[in-house]
């Protein structure tokens, strides 16, 4: 679904593919999110692509959910 390829482009936007993750796994797969991230809190300075994933998702139920029913789906 449309919804599927936003949040794999969401994570591979965070990918570092210039480390192998055979060598690094976890620059691999968290290396490039800060690069993406404008402002980093203080208090949010520990968190990854993961939990910002999850962010995300949370945001986007929330509008799916808030959208009025409609009784001919």
């Amino acid at each position: 679904s449309r919804d599927c390829y936003k949040t794999l482009n969401f994570i591979l936007d965070y990918l570092d593919q210039t480390t192998s993750p055979c060598e690094n796994f976890y620059q691999f797969a968290c290396g490039a999110w800060r690069d993406h991230v404008s402002v980093i809190e203080k208090e949010d300075e520990e968190r990854d692509q993961f939990s910002l994933a999850y962010d995300r998702m949370l945001h986007d139920l929330s509008d799916i959910l808030k959208q009025p029913v409609n009784k001919a789906e």
